[in-house]
């Protein structure tokens, strides 16, 4: 289930009262308004415009993904850290999304460039799930939180570029190998 993230915006009617209007969005509404420049982006993660595009294609075809990032994220800050009985779950979600991109045939690229792709969207995601307070982190502890799951991602997929790396090291040495 999606939480809905309420933004008010303020408005003048024709007799100068000030109105407020609620816009009541959804996480993947609030992503797609924030792609599409509609919104700020505060996250302070840049997206690559193919990426962006990726995840805007993503958003349409598969946005229960996204909902899972927002629910899994939501189940893990609940007692205030990141430890080992998370990692499933994170790799969960990397594995997915690296799935989803892998099987999108609108775009072509290498494992490496896919799994960069990968990681800078998985970190836009949580970035924007606690610039946007869908998560509640303690101010004094965000940049500690936001940072431990920067480097937790970029290891995540760091271990996907690997594999893939040695993966060629193993094929270009058969060939010396008879």
């Amino acid at each position: 289930m999606s939480t809905k993230i309420q933004k008010v915006d303020l408005a003048l009617d024709v007799s100068s009262n000030i109105v407020v209007v609620l816009e009541v969005l959804s996480f993947v509404e609030l992503l797609g308004k924030i792609l599409k420049n509609k919104m700020k982006n505060n996250t302070g993660i840049t997206l690559s415009e193919d990426v962006v595009l990726i995840v805007l294609k993503l958003l349409k075809t598969a946005p229960s993904y996204f909902n899972n990032v927002e629910k899994t994220f939501v189940e893990i800050v609940k007692d205030n850290k990141i430890d080992s009985s998370d990692m499933p779950n994170i790799i969960v979600l990397v594995q997915e999304l690296y799935e989803l991109i892998y099987k999108n045939k609108d775009t072509k690229l290498d494992s490496k460039k896919r799994g960069d792709a990968c990681a800078s969207t998985l970190k836009f995601l949580v970035h924007t799930l606690v610039e946007e307070r869908i998560i509640e982190i303690n101010k004094d502890k965000k940049t500690v939180f936001l940072s431990t799951t920067d480097k937790l991602i970029d290891s995540f997929f760091g271990l996907v570029n690997l594999h893939k790396e040695l993966k060629n090291i193993k094929m270009c040495t058969k060939r010396f190998w008879w």
